[in-house]
């Protein structure tokens, strides 16, 4: 049985309107999903811990926590994740270079504390 070039052409018509309406479909739903344009994935909600905590001794240690809204029991992903959080929006902030350096640096020296106290913690 030979197949005849019509019975070729039949079957790539079939599937190239079957990955038409496939790719419709899918363009839909991503214009309809309520996770469209720039949110890809589960967002992390970032909750600010209002109080101190209370079993440290070290001043900079509570002001590292406080800065980043920890408590001691948070690890150390959440740490740096808030601290990516807060770097990034302070380089997209409108303060001007000096004082945005100033701020960036004293970020950087507050985590540096809070990484050692997690390097010490494990």
């Amino acid at each position: 049985m030979a197949i005849t070039v019509g019975v070729v052409f039949f079957i790539l018509q079939l599937i190239a309107i079957f990955l038409l309406i496939y790719a419709l479909i899918l363009i839909f739903r991503i214009i309809t999903s309520p996770e469209s344009g720039m949110d890809v994935g589960n967002q992390r909600r970032v909750r600010r811990n209002v109080d101190p905590p209370d079993n440290v001794n070290d001043e900079m240690l509570k002001k590292a926590f406080k800065t980043f809204g920890l408590s001691p029991s948070d690890g150390y992903p959440e740490a740096s994740y808030r601290y990516y959080l807060i770097r990034k929006w302070l380089q997209s902030s409108d303060l001007d270079e000096q004082e945005k350096a100033k701020r960036i640096a004293e970020l950087d020296a507050l985590f540096d504390v809070l990484a050692d106290y997690y390097t010490k913690k494990s």
